[in-house]
């Protein structure tokens, strides 16, 4: 099958966001406060420290965000020889992101409770507001699969390696499960994993259009 190299653009939009969004995931999750289950000690942590608290939130809020046109930009190579798999892949993969998005917005409402003195009452309301969620579970769910489908499409279109669509896979599924914690050497390990491929992929795809273009008959 020829592989037609409209199929295989990255546009400068997604191949910058392949880059940056698990590069701020990356940065945000060095700051993330992950005592989540614990609302004395998380309100604690976010009123001790104000700005790296919230500068780790608004980093993980603005990757989730990137990530979107990033998995988009996938399942668009991924579609060459697997488009329904690419376009089921590449749906629930966002359905992923939005809720690293889901996370993040939470954890600036977190930081937004912490102003208040820290008592049974903020307590409880940040018990009530992390517990209570019922729309993550189902977009982290979705997101794990999104991305399984995504690394089968990147695997048998041909135009990037076979390694690199394994670690988008690898990397993307670590990244959403390891989203909030507890251990922020794989929290942010995983981050740095999905930077790796999609740097990979975004360097492989763009370098290779030209070619692709120029044998195109």
């Amino acid at each position: 099958m020829d592989i037609d190299p409209r199929n295989t653009a990255l546009t400068p939009i997604q191949a910058a966001c392949l880059v940056a969004a698990p590069l701020a995931l990356a940065v945000g999750r060095t700051q993330l406060n992950l005592n989540w289950d614990d609302a004395p000690a998380y309100l604690a942590e976010m009123a001790a420290n104000p700005v790296s608290t919230d500068l780790g939130s608004l980093l993980t809020l603005a990757g989730s965000i990137l990530l979107i046109p990033a998995v988009l930009g996938l399942a668009g190579i991924a579609r060459i020889r697997t488009p329904r798999l690419a376009a089921v892949g590449g749906a629930l993969a966002v359905l992923g992101a939005i809720s690293g998005i889901v996370v993040a917005t939470t954890a600036l409402v977190g930081g937004h409770i912490a102003e208040q003195a820290t008592n049974a009452a903020t307590a409880q309301l940040w018990t009530r507001i992390w517990s209570d969620s019922r729309v993550g579970p189902p977009l982290l769910i979705g997101g794990i699969i999104g991305f399984v489908l995504l690394a089968v499409g990147l695997f048998r279109s041909g135009v990037v390696s076979r390694t690199a669509a394994v670690l988008v896979g690898v990397g993307g599924v670590a990244t959403l499960v390891t989203s909030v914690g507890p251990v922020r050497a794989l929290v942010v390990g995983s981050a740095v994993l999905t930077l790796v491929a999609f740097g990979w992929i975004a360097t492989a795809v763009r370098e290779r259009q030209p070619q692709l273009l120029a044998t195109r008959t």
